[in-house]
This record gives structure tokens, sequence and C-alpha cells, in this order.
């Protein structure tokens, strides 16, 4: 969840842009007309102005969620790359040592017989 200091100019701006449409909206009466075929009607222009802002701040809000989603989606599914690929090397390293070992295992038998032998 943001923080309350990140929050609250977000949300001084906006309280002052909807004050400012309000009073735009109510001082600007003039009509507009809307026709389409024989589908018409008129809309004050503060109205209308209005429907824009609230439309563009419900999806300038919503926006960063969808796409904060899909990133952490591709991080989780980074996330599960790295896992996968970490325990790999684990299981790689894993052998490399026990190679070592075997090795050194091998290099001390063959040291102890030559030894024995002389």
């Amino acid at each position: 969840m943001p923080s309350k200091v990140k929050v609250l100019p977000f949300l001084l701006v906006i309280v002052g842009a909807v004050v400012g449409n309000a009073v735009m909206m109510g001082r600007n009466d003039q009509l507009i007309s809307f026709h389409l075929y024989s589908f018409g009607f008129d809309i004050n222009s503060g109205t209308l102005a209005m429907m824009f802002f609230a439309c563009g701040t419900i999806f300038g809000t919503l926006w960063p969620y969808a796409m904060g989603a899909n990133v952490h989606e591709q991080n989780v599914t980074k996330l599960k790359e790295w896992q996968t690929q970490d325990q790999k090397l684990a299981i790689e390293v894993q052998r490399d040592k026990e190679k070592q070992l075997e090795a050194k295992i091998a290099t001390l038998e063959a040291a102890l017989k030559q030894a024995l032998n002389k």
C-alpha cells in the first residue's frame, strides 16, 4: 500500500481539479449539439468537460494498477525461473564437490598404496 506522504499530494491535486472543473462547469452553460443520423441531443459544455475529466481520472487511476498486475505477474514468473536455475546450480555445485572429494580420495588411496609398497 502506498504511503500517505505520496498519496496526499495526489489527492490534493485531484480535489483541486474537481473543484476547479465544477466551477468551470457551473460557469459554462453553453449547449453543444450532437447529432448522429436521426439521433441527437444537446449537452452543457461544462457537463461534457466534467464527464471527460471524470473518465480520464478513472482510467488514469486504474491504468497503473492494471500495468502493475502485469508487471507483478512477470516478476513472479522471473522469480520462479531464477529459483529453478538456482536449484539446478546448487545441485551442479554439489555434484562438483562430490567429484572433487572422490578425486582427492583416489589420490590419497594411490599415495597410501605407494607408501605401503615402499
